[in-house]
């Protein structure tokens, strides 16, 4: 996760604490992410670029990643697995993680 600061790693991460506890505000168990945070730019000033997109895409599969390792629990994000979602979603906008408790 070289590509993101740690501000944006935890804050995240608190992120996915919420939901893991079902206390989220989106959703309880469902934590709505949005690419804008995991980017080094404002999207929406300078336009989104494939290789922000990617590398935004790339920090949040990291971060589920460990998260779902360090805390024993699943992870869907858009109702696919972290691996599916990385190689055949566009993380353009924002997508929905959900974390269930083993």
């Amino acid at each position: 996760m070289n590509n993101i600061s740690m501000n944006q790693a935890l804050d995240v991460w608190g992120d996915l604490w919420q939901a893991y506890y079902g206390k989220h505000h989106y959703g309880g168990d469902t934590a709505e992410i949005y690419a804008y945070r995991l980017m080094s730019y404002l999207p929406s000033l300078e336009g989104l670029n494939p290789v922000a997109i990617t590398r935004a895409q790339n920090a949040l599969y990291q971060l589920v990643d460990k998260f779902a390792t360090e805390n024993d629990c699943e992870i869907t994000i858009d109702n696919l697995s972290p691996r599916d979602w990385v190689e055949q979603t566009i993380f353009d906008h924002r997508c929905h993680v959900k974390i269930v408790n083993k």
